[in-house]
């Protein structure tokens, strides 16, 4: 009886689970792109409606009655802050090829793409920084890391936090169309009748006290190019700390797609731009009076296609303290 009970409380708390989802934008792409006996999971969004008083609630139902405890609240400047802005809904959306994070059912910043590569080497990275004693956290995330990140391609699953309308402003979809202004180009009319892609690339050695150059130039003569004389060392303490984390190196690199960082010669997921996420965060920081990081964007959004049209590359070569000392 006892077994029965808790059987029917399970699909209670299921149905109403069910009756508080969405459609999401890439759903079934994951189903359909799984091979024959995969682990497949491809669920609708589950949505949370945040009420007046920032109460959680899926389907009607508060999220402490339906899964005990106190639930999920936010404080009261919170959602003030939200109605200010006009921010109707988050959605964070896994599919195939990344994750995607939408406000207002347009693509922002903080939204990242992958492929069984990339995240082969998260793991790979992981594991060889997971030793350090800086990151003796990693040593319990590791295992379940382990058993989650190769599924990440065959999981679905997305969250869409709804907040109430503020007073005056219409509803927002949850999917906004993007038109011709939003779109970012791929840069090519800066190449137009250009045969070569501009490349750069800046390989920078960082030495144990801080300081740093490259093959050719020291700092010094880096900052007269620039027309500065600021010290940019690195503290000591930065340096010593990247060396006890098992960083080696860092590699920044643009592309079309997005930006890419490589740890201790691991490519990491892209940090997508190629879906108008800049102009997005310009549109949201705008609405929130947000000047000052308006015209950051704004100078961003200008400079970039001739990003994506250049291949730059950034690499940061940090010391072997341990043979330092022995030196």
């Amino acid at each position: 009886m006892r077994k029965l009970a808790l059987g029917l409380v399970a699909l209670l708390v299921l149905s109403l689970l069910l009756a508080g989802c969405a459609p999401r934008p890439t759903g079934g792409q994951t189903a359909a792109q799984a091979s024959p006996g995969d682990i497949v999971v491809d669920l609708p969004a589950l949505v949370l409606d945040f009420g007046s008083d920032g109460t959680a609630s899926v389907g009607g139902v508060a999220l402490g009655d339906l899964m005990g405890g106190e639930g999920v609240s936010l404080p009261a400047d919170t959602l003030a802050d939200l109605a200010d802005a006009n921010i109707q809904h988050v959605q964070l959306d896994t599919h195939p090829a990344g994750i995607s994070l939408r406000v207002n059912g347009l693509p922002m910043l903080g939204s990242i793409a992958y492929d069984p590569e990339r995240l082969e080497n998260l793991m790979a990275m992981l594991n060889e920084l997971s030793g350090s004693p800086m990151l003796a956290m990693l040593d319990d995330l590791i295992p379940v890391l382990s058993a989650l990140v190769p599924m990440l391609d065959n999981v679905g699953v997305g969250v869409i936090a709804h907040f109430p309308v503020p007073e005056g402003m219409e509803a927002i979809p949850l999917e906004m169309p993007m038109d011709s202004a939003s779109g970012m180009d791929d840069g090519t009319d800066f190449l137009a009748g250009v045969n070569q892609k501009p490349r750069i690339s800046i390989p920078i050695v960082i030495e144990p006290d801080g300081s740093w150059g490259t093959s050719e130039l020291e700092p010094a003569a880096l900052l007269a190019m620039m027309g500065g004389d600021s010290d940019l060392s690195l503290p000591e303490d930065t340096v010593s700390m990247l060396a006890s984390a098992g960083i080696a190196s860092l590699e920044i690199r643009t592309m079309a797609a997005g930006l890419s960082l490589a740890v201790n010669g691991y490519d990491l997921p892209l940090l997508t731009w190629d879906q108008g996420e800049f102009q997005s965060m310009l549109s949201l920081a705008s609405a929130a009076g947000m000047d000052g990081m308006s015209d950051m964007l704004e100078l961003v959004h200008v400079l970039l296609p001739l990003l994506q049209a250049t291949d730059l590359d950034i690499s940061l070569q940090f010391p072997d303290m341990e043979a330092a000392a022995a030196g």
